[in-house]
């Protein structure tokens, strides 16, 4: 919810309205309301990947990380059912060739193991180190070179800026107007 928050505000919302927009989303999706489930105030994931991830493209290892990805983009990790989000706020080739991939996120302990849980993780991490990636293990169907991200061990999938705005807007001007 917190990178559809960037989102809207990204359109131009305040900090009020794009709130707003997502407490509405949430309010009619929200997972422990819809299926029972015990986490509340988290959005449904085949919603999400619906509304907001069409266009995701799986980013196969870690040496394609830096290629694949632009400042603005937003990473979901699964991607059939994207329960972490991430955008990328900086991407830098440092000494001796060494590629940084930095992202923001909320709750990034699951995925990360850093920041606090259930708060936004409000330092740039970067994503473009050993530790964060490992072959895939045997119950994902295998792919020449796929790597699996994170401590949850699942694919990383990129959703392109444009896409993940474009989606955005679609659900902005469905949403339920919010107060100023």
């Amino acid at each position: 919810m917190a990178v559809m928050h960037w989102a809207f505000l990204d359109l131009g919302d305040s900090h009020a309205q794009a709130a707003g927009r997502v407490n509405a989303i949430n309010s009619t999706v929200c997972q422990g309301c819809t299926a029972g489930h015990h986490v509340h105030g988290s959005i449904a994931p085949a919603w999400y990947r619906d509304h907001f991830c069409g266009g995701a493209v799986a980013i196969p290892n870690r040496a394609a990380l830096y290629d694949a990805v632009d400042v603005g983009d937003v990473l979901v990790t699964p991607g059939a059912m994207p329960m972490h989000s991430m955008v990328v706020v900086d991407k830098t080739i440092g000494c001796f060739g060494h590629q940084y991939v930095y992202v923001r996120g909320f709750n990034n302990v699951g995925t990360l193991g850093t920041g606090q849980y259930l708060q936004y993780d409000n330092a740039n991490r970067d994503i473009d180190r050993d530790s964060f990636w490992r072959a895939a293990p045997p119950q994902i169907p295998p792919v020449a070179g796929l790597e699996v991200f994170g401590h949850g061990g699942s694919p990383l999938f990129v959703v392109p800026y444009a896409n993940y705005t474009a989606n955005a807007v679609v659900i902005r001007n469905r949403c339920a107007r919010a107060p100023a």
